[in-house]
């Protein structure tokens, strides 16, 4: 899978890179063999604590696209520490991929369920 960063502070770069490096690999098993014509884009922003009145917030979002525009899937978090939203965006990926690949595989039957009544219709 190929991954691209964009972050508001370099600091958080290298962090980013490597905790992507290290817990995406859940993402990676669910795409399996469409894992290598993946691509990730990760966006990394930091709130600043005047704006929010709270403390600091870190905004990541995904896009993950996987052969050329064919699926298209986006999540985004919001959260006290980047890890901390870098694993909830990642958590919400690998439900909206099993989500299509379920639903995928559900029209699928249905689509076989249909033609299998269609070429029964004349038998009695």
């Amino acid at each position: 899978m190929y991954t691209t960063f964009k972050t508001t502070n370099n600091e958080l770069l290298d962090e980013m890179r490597t905790l992507v490096d290290e817990r995406f690999g859940s993402l990676e098993r669910v795409l399996a063999d469409r894992s290598a014509s993946a691509r990730l884009a990760i966006e990394v922003e930091e709130e600043a604590k005047q704006s929010t009145g709270r403390t600091l917030l870190f905004r990541v979002s995904g896009n993950l696209t996987i052969e050329g525009h064919k699926y298209t899937y986006h999540a985004s978090a919001v959260a006290n520490s980047a890890e901390l939203a870098l694993d909830r965006m990642r958590d919400e990926l690998v439900r909206e991929v099993k989500k299509s690949r379920g639903r995928s595989a559900r029209l699928m039957r249905k689509g076989g369920a249909a033609l299998k009544a269609l070429l029964r219709f004349g038998r009695s």
